[in-house]
Formats: C-alpha cells, structure tokens, sequence
C-alpha cells in the first residue's frame, strides 16, 4: 500500500465519532439496566459510594466483554464500527489478541464515561496527529481504517503482472527423406576428398542425431 492509499484507508472523522457513539451508547444501557435497579436498593440503605462502585464495575465488565467480542479475524470490530464501515487493525499486521481489543475497549471507550478530560486528550489526538490514531490506540497499538474507501475515491492501481513468456517453438522435426539426401552428400563429398575422414564421421554423427 502508498503513503496515498494509507491515507485514503483510514477511517473518516465522521465514521468514527458515529462509531464512537453508538459504543457508548451501548455501554450506558448496561450500566443504566444496573443503576436503576440499585436507586431502589439506596433507599433501603446502599449507600451512594456503593451504587457508584457498582456502576463502575459494571462499566468495566460489559466494556471487558464487548472488547472481546469485537475481534473478527483479523480486524477488531465493535458493534459502532460495523455499523459505519471502519475496523481497527493492529500496526504490526497480523491477528489482534482478544486482550488487545479488551483493552482498546476499555481505554477507549470505557473511560470516556468515567472522565471527561480523557475524552477530550482522545479526541485532541485524533485531530493533531498524522495518523489519526488516538489514545487508546496507541496504547493498544493499532490504527482504524475504513471497510471501503470513501466514495468517489479509488486506490492507486496496483502493477500488472508482466505477461509470461511465450514457449519457445521447437524446430520442426527433420523428415528421414532430408537426412537420408544429406547423409548422400556427405558421402559424395568424401568419396571425392573434400572431407577427411574425421570430418565425415563427425559430419554423419551430427546428422544421425536428427533421427
């Protein structure tokens, strides 16, 4: 791939902040479905500091098996990305361990609805930095990528392969008639002494060898 199509790959801003938000989306609804049972577990005494925790470590579990759901052969690809058409893919190549995409996940999405200040960094990254890579990328060490290029954009065409070369044509067989008239020759040539008899045993060696 070219510096070009490297840059034509990477995912949209759009995409990804589409992506972004419906993750988190997702994540809210696990911890609301938690939280709202637990208001009403307060007012029987569970403390505010413990519904908070409880909040928080369900942030962390459902964040822990999103991530891990999210790799698809060789791409980490959460719910957000397959409905915008961009996947996350490790810099080195190769296949994403499920611990690598459990910690993008939760770095990058989870602690976004923990701290604020780390949402802003993230988002800073993506638009100062060439690459386009955030936080949580660089700490996982991958980059997101678009499925398809944008549209009314289309990579660079890749080389053609040279044509193969012809087979070389075997020179046509010599027929028994043409070897018996020089087979003819060569012995009227040395019945007359134009040819010695070294060279007309060679010259009757080479010409047998057409047969």
């Amino acid at each position: 791939m070219t510096d070009i199509d490297a840059q034509l790959a990477r995912a949209p801003l759009g995409r990804r902040a589409g992506a972004a938000a419906v993750d988190s989306l997702i994540l809210l609804a696990a911890v609301a479905a938690v939280s709202i049972p637990a208001e009403h577990l307060l007012r029987d005494g569970l403390t505010v500091v413990l519904s908070l925790l409880i909040s928080v470590a369900v942030l962390a579990i459902a964040g822990a098996v999103l991530g891990a759901l999210s790799v698809k052969e060789s791409s980490i690809q959460t719910i957000g990305h397959s409905m915008f058409g961009i996947h996350a893919v490790l810099v080195s190549g190769g296949r994403p361990a499920r611990s690598v995409a459990v910690v993008r996940y939760l770095v990058g999405r989870s602690a976004w609805l923990l701290a604020l200040p780390w949402l802003i960094a993230d988002a800073v990254a993506v638009l100062e930095r060439p690459d386009r890579r955030a936080l949580h990328d660089l700490i996982a060490g991958t980059h997101v990528l678009a499925r398809q290029p944008p549209r009314g954009i289309s990579p660079s065409p890749q080389p053609e392969p040279d044509p193969l070369p012809s087979p070389r044509r075997s020179p046509p067989a010599t027929g028994s008639a043409d070897i018996a008239a020089r087979l003819a020759q060569i012995d009227r040539l040395y019945e007359a002494g134009s040819l010695s008899e070294d060279e007309y045993d060679g010259m009757r060696a080479q010409i047998q060898r057409l047969i």
